[in-house]
């Protein structure tokens, strides 16, 4: 009579059991699809509060170096020039013809070049 009594309660604990342990993993993967949508969701409403609109001209010819392509339309001639010129002097001797498609603002969106460098190696991946 003593082992029906404790086959009866062990079988009412693996279903109790079962139940919590299924309802537990339910609540963490609900959680985890709801905090993916929550940060999708914001991440979209920052990306487009900020507006990253850039405005990037091409060059006709990809192996022109004095006359490359410029992302910032307010640059002026002078910087384009000593921007290759300095290019041009660091390849001076190997015999290698460099090629400049763009010059852009090191500050990319506003943040200095050393924040976008910790941010770019705090986030990549391992």
């Amino acid at each position: 009579m003593f082992d029906i009594i404790t086959l009866d309660v062990m079988s009412n604990l693996q279903k109790y059991a079962g139940k919590v342990t299924l309802t537990g993993l339910l609540i963490v993967f609900a959680m985890l699809i709801l905090l993916v949508v929550i940060i999708s969701v914001f991440g979209k409403l920052m990306s487009g509060a900020s507006g990253d609109k850039k405005e990037v001209v091409q060059n006709a010819s990809p192996a022109a170096v004095s006359a490359p392509s410029v992302a910032v339309s307010d640059d002026s001639d002078e910087v384009i020039a000593a921007i290759s010129a300095a290019v041009m002097m660091m390849y001076e001797g190997t015999g290698k013809v460099p090629v400049i498609r763009s010059i852009r603002p090191a500050a990319v969106g506003g943040m200095s070049a050393w924040r976008a460098a910790g941010i770019a190696n705090n986030t990549r991946s391992f």
